[in-house]
This record gives structure tokens, C-alpha cells and sequence, in this order.
């Protein structure tokens, strides 16, 4: 059959405070596309890019897809549904098939009349059984892992984990685009080729605000280092990659396993640049020293908050000065740092935001992402701030972490978002950042030039400009 497996970025386009301004592979759907080829499907990828709606559709259509595959996101869930009907429209035949977190945490997509199946959960097995069931005209009560609508809602049992990921064939990749991050990258954006590898799947947390145990249910499962680099030394060497983004929700969560990882990039003789995101209570000088050696150049880090009320809330499991501590560290080693810091809880205040902004500009990161509190469908926090009147809308479109969804006593969403903005630039216009700034391209000259283009971004999006 022919598969088209879709990625809709919707007409949403999100600003600087939040995205850090990155185009990145259809990753998830490059698993997929690869899965349904081996199978003996003729499957591309088709993401949205700057297209509008129609010429979305006509690209897919151009493919004579006898199946189509939307991966959908809670803000672009709405227009997913849009897109289905239209394709449904002009081909009424073609088989629509939504998966990822939102409908993983909204089975009742199912029930749309543009939409015949969700898969549910991880999606490779259940969707190369899906198309065979589809192709074969057998019944699908039997498939685990997906759900459909027949004249009720029916969600069949969940799909167990895959336990093998090494047995998994590398996401399909034409490699005719090229994809970048604008943040503080080495190397700098100008000169990029990045590409995304995973060396496990899911994470152990729970945190209040995050989807992922909905989707991988707690469990960690991982490739082997040698796989996991051999795949890079691929991309490097036959797609021209020189950056790579491992993808794990929590990459250091085994020390021993990342030692294992940068062990095998040396054995392999692999000399690229590469960047994660880390839990900072599971960092310590050695493993650091041993990701850099390795080509690591910047973790992501979940700081969250600089409120300790704020981590116990979200079930973060840590302190702010465990989170602060670990960042000095990993500054001392010579890694760039991405924060990611969450505003707009319902406690907060005019005074808590200026703790806030005080508090950031002495941390040692370089580049910030500073996101509104978004509980979205599946989490703990969605349940229990609609149940308790909290959410500002139900407008899925909202939910981007740019605007703010959550309501917070005292305090409009208009000045909420001015409140985002002063912080935001604040830290970049403070004098603490302007020091480690300089201070570490005199240490590593080396970082000049992603500085450099970091601010030209900055001051083009006009984030920095004062009110």
C-alpha cells in the first residue's frame, strides 16, 4: 500500500521565548516510515513546513496515499481533525490514522467521522499490524494498541512496550533537508546539519505537568551503545550531519550507560558534536567530563522553578539548590546550557515573578526557555485544574506554553504576559549574563560566532526590545 505519515505544525507559530527557533526531522514518523517500508509499504514523509492547509493537502494527495498518518500534538489537534476532513473530502477512500500524545491521552478522537483509527502508545508494531490488517480486510478487535469507532468508542488492550529497540530499523531519512536550532549551539546555526538519535525510550518520572507517562507508561527501554552509534556515524558520514540531538527524555538517567555510550563513540572513531537534555540531580564532574570528551557541547535542563513550592507542586523530586548547584557545575566544565523554566503557576505573584527574574539572572545558563504553565490531556495537572475551574480555555490551539491557559489569582493573562517578557529580557540584557558570556568565549573562543548569531535571532524576533 502507499503511506503518507504527515507531521501538521498547524498555524500556530511560536515565538522565541518558548521554541529557541528550531527546525527538527519527523523523527517519530521517521520510525514509522521505516517500520511500514520494511514491511513492503511505499511510505514518505510529508511535514507541513511554511505550506498553508490546501497545499498541505495537495502534497499529500500527490502521494496516492491509500493510507494517511497525522502525528498530532495537543495544539495542533484541532487542525489535525481539519486536515483529515479535508483529505477525506476529496478522498474519501483514504484510511486516516492519528497517533502521538494527544490522542494517545484523548482516545476519544476515534469518535470524529474524518478520523478511522488512533494508534495508540509506541506505534511501530501497532501500525505495521494495522496496515496489514487494513490490506488484508481482517477484523481489527484483535490489533492491541489502537482505537477505533464502529458505533461505539472501542480502545483495544495496550500494546506492551518493545523491549528491543535495537531490533528496530533506523528512522527513514531522505536526507534532502536540512534541519538547525538557533539557540546557543556549537556549532552555530549558519553551518549546521542536525539530526535526532535515540538511545532510549521513556522516562521513570511522574512529574504534575508532563505527558510522558501516558505515552510510554513509566518504562525505560534502551538500544545498545553500539547500535545507537553506529547510527550516528551514519548520519555523519553519509548525510553530512554535524550535530546530533539525542532524543531520550532523560538522557543521563543511567550514569553507566552514557559512560558506555561515550566509551563506544571513542572506540568508533565518531568526531561529532552532540546535545541533550539531562536531569541536573543526576549529574556529577566525571560523567560531564567523560559526554564532553565525547563531542557533548550543551544539556536542556529542566529547572522548572526557582521556588522549592513550585518543584514540590509538580512532583519534581528536587530542590533549587540541588537544580543551581548542578548547573554551576556543568558550566565549570565548559558545556552550553538551555533552561527550561515554567511561569504562571495559580500561587503566584508580582513579587514571586520578580524573585523569579532575579533568581535566573545569576544562574549560568545561556540560553533560556521560559514557558507558561500548560497542563495538557493525560497529565495530573489537566484533570485536577479542570476539575477545579482552573483552566482559561479549552481551545487546544492555546496550548503551546507561549500564552497562558492556567489562571492565576490576582493576576489577567495580559499581565502575565508582560510579566514573561520583562523576565525574559531581563536575563538577557543583564549584566551577570553579559559576564559568563564573555567569559567563557574568552575561555573557548571557539563559541564567539553561536553567540553572536544567537542575538542576531534575538534582536530579529524582537523579544529584547523595550517596553
Amino acid at each position: 500500500m502507499r503511506i503518507a505519515l504527515v507531521e501538521p505544525s498547524g498555524e500556530i507559530r511560536l515565538a522565541a521565548y518558548t521554541t529557541g527557533a528550531f527546525t527538527a526531522e519527523a523523527f517519530g514518523l521517521g520510525y514509522l516510515a521505516s517500520a511500514a517500508r520494511h514491511a513492503g509499504h511505499d511510505t514518505v514523509v510529508v511535514q507541513q513546513g511554511n505550506r498553508d492547509r490546501q497545499a498541505l493537502v495537495d502534497s499529500i494527495l500527490e502521494c496516492r496515499p491509500d493510507v494517511v498518518g497525522l502525528s498530532v500534538l495537543t495544539y495542533t489537534s484541532g487542525y489535525s481533525l481539519q486536515l483529515a476532513s479535508d483529505i477525506k473530502r476529496r478522498k474519501p477512500q483514504a484510511c486516516v490514522v492519528l497517533g502521538g500524545y494527544h490522542p494517545t491521552s484523548m482516545p476519544v478522537m476515534a469518535e470524529d467521522d474524518a478520523v478511522d483509527f488512533l494508534v495508540l502508545g509506541e506505534g511501530e508494531r501497532t501500525f505495521v499490524e494495522l496496515l496489514d490488517a487494513i490490506e488484508a480486510g481482517r477484523g481489527f478487535e484483535g490489533i492491541h494498541g489502537i482505537a477505533y469507532f464502529d458505533g461505539r468508542l472501542r480502545t483495544n488492550q495496550p500494546r506492551p512496550r518493545i523491549a528491543d529497540l535495537d531490533g528496530l530499523p533506523w528512522p527513514y531519512r531522505d536526507g534532502r533537508q536540512t534541519f538547525v536550532s538557533k539557540g546557543v549551539h556549537y556549532p552555530p546555526p549558519s553551518v549546521q546539519k542536525k539530526y535526532y538519535v535515540q538511545y532510549s525510550r521513556g522516562c521513570p518520572y511522574a512529574c504534575a505537568y508532563c505527558s510522558s507517562p501516558s505515552l510510554w507508561r513509566g518504562e525505560v527501554k534502551w538500544r545498545s551503545a553500539d547500535d545507537t552509534v553506529r547510527e550516528v556515524k551514519y548520519l555523519n558520514d553519509q548525510l553530512g550531519a554535524n550535530l546530533i540531538f539525542f532524543a531520550d527524555l532523560t538522557f543521563n538517567l543511567s550514569a553507566e550507560r552514557v559512560h558506555r555510550l561515550c566509551a563506544e563513540i571513542h572506540r568508533q572513531g565518531v568526531d561529532t558534536h552532540w546535545f541533550c537534555e539531562c536531569r541536573p540531580d543526576n549529574l556529577d564532574r566525571e560523567l560531564l567530563e567523560a559526554m564532553k570528551t565525547a563531542g557533548c557541547t550543551r544539556i536542556q535542563v529542566g529547572i522548572e522553578s526557582v521556588h522549592d513550592s513550585a518543584l514540590r507542586m509538580v512532583k519534581r523530586g528536587m530542590t533549587y539548590e540541588r537544580v543551581r548547584s548542578a548547573l554551576e557545575l556543568t558550566a565549570s566544565v565548559g558545556l552550553l546550557i538551555r533552561g527550561y523554566v515554567i511561569i504562571g503557576f495559580p500561587w503566584e505573584t508580582r513579587d514571586s515573578f520578580q524573585q523569579t527574574s532575579i533568581a535566573l539572572r545569576e544562574l549560568p545558563i545561556d540560553d533560556l526557555r521560559l514557558g507558561f504553565l500548560t497542563p495538557f490531556p493525560g497529565t495530573e495537572l489537566y484533570g485536577q485544574y479542570k476539575e477545579g475551574g482552573r483552566l482559561l480555555t479549552n481551545d487546544f490551539r492555546r496550548y503551546t506554553g507561549d500564552e497562558p491557559v492556567v489562571r492565576v489569582d490576582g493576576m489577567p493573562a495580559e499581565e502575565l504576559i508582560v510579566e514573561r517578557a520583562r523576565i525574559f529580557r531581563e536575563f538577557y540584557l543583564s549584566r551577570a549574563y553579559e559576564r559568563r558570556m564573555k567569559a567563557k568565549v574568552s575561555a573557548w573562543p571557539n563559541l564567539r560566532r553561536s553567540y553572536d548569531e544567537f542575538f542576531d535571532y534575538l534582536g530579529g524576533s524582537g523579544v529584547l526590545r523595550r517596553e
